[in-house]
């Protein structure tokens, strides 16, 4: 009689499947959620820092002249005068419509626009201006501080109900250590909303010295004194605060890129992270 061989038992694995199929799967898994996490960090902290550059710009925006239109009775009769008073933030500067357009800053300039039976009489008129050595330029250039007043004389005899006068005026500000790029502001004033002649301003009005330049000389200042760099400020004072300003830029942005690691959706990965590089660490052992 022959006896059948008995069948080896099969051995069932403890394994769902393979498992160094299982630990390739795992391994995937935390390099990708890993990459989604630092990926994540560092679009947080590109938006923190752009937030911080964004807020430090806005902060330094300068605006330092304001501009009014009137019209007024002249002192010659039956004429008016069309003024444009430009008032002036402290030790800034706008510069007069005398100076050599082709070279240095850009002069203050005017373009009128007017309606038929409104003549202009001569051209824009200022006073005299102050003129000193600007360091921006580096060259002698005529300039008002605080407050100018602008005139064109003009003749109403001829205008009709409605009438505006139009135009535009170029003008450039500095300070003693920067400047800000032309700018041109538009002029409309109704050639009826003619100011009572006692208001009419004083078109020269004596200088307030806001600040002082008299410690200036070329470029320089005397020790103690306050020249055009205002209240003792220098052209390196201004750098370093400039650097000072960048350097907390940076420091803002990289402690709000830190802060980013301990949102909800990024502080769970580090413990995975670390377990993961270690892992690797022991394997490659």
């Amino acid at each position: 009689m022959i006896w059948a061989k008995p069948k080896a038992p099969i051995r069932h694995s403890r394994y769902l499947c393979d498992p160094t199929v299982l630990d390739m799967h795992l391994s995937h898994t935390i390099a990708s959620l890993l990459s989604s996490g630092v990926s994540m960090a560092s679009r947080m902290l590109a938006t923190a820092v752009f937030l911080a550059a964004t807020v430090g710009a806005s902060a330094q925006i300068e605006d330092p002249v304001a501009w009014d239109f009137d019209l007024y009775p002249s002192v010659e009769a039956g004429l008016h005068d069309l003024v444009i008073h430009a008032t002036v933030d402290s030790c800034w500067h706008i510069y007069s419509q005398d100076n050599d357009p082709n070279n240095g800053p850009v002069p203050t300039m005017f373009e009128f626009e007017w309606p038929q039976g409104i003549t202009p009489q001569g051209a824009v008129q200022e006073c005299t201006p102050l003129e000193e050595y600007d360091p921006n330029f580096m060259m002698d250039l005529k300039y008002f501080e605080e407050e100018v007043f602008w005139r064109q004389t003009v003749d109403l005899s001829g205008a009709q109900a409605g009438d505006t006068i139009g135009g535009y005026l170029v003008f450039m500000v500095c300070d003693a250590s920067m400047c800000l790029p032309p700018e041109e502001i538009a002029i409309a004033i109704s050639a009826s909303d003619i100011q009572p002649e006692s208001e009419r301003p004083n078109y020269c009005p004596k200088p307030q010295h806001w600040c002082n330049h008299t410690g200036q000389d070329h470029g320089g200042e005397a020790p103690g004194e306050e020249g055009m760099f205002g209240e003792g400020e220098t052209p390196e004072e201004g750098k370093e605060e400039g650097e000072e300003g960048l350097l907390w830029t940076f420091l803002l942005g990289f402690g709000l890129g830190l802060a980013a690691l301990l949102t909800p959706c990024v502080f769970p990965m580090i413990p995975m992270t670390v377990s993961f590089f270690t892992k690797q660490s022991k394997t490659r052992a």
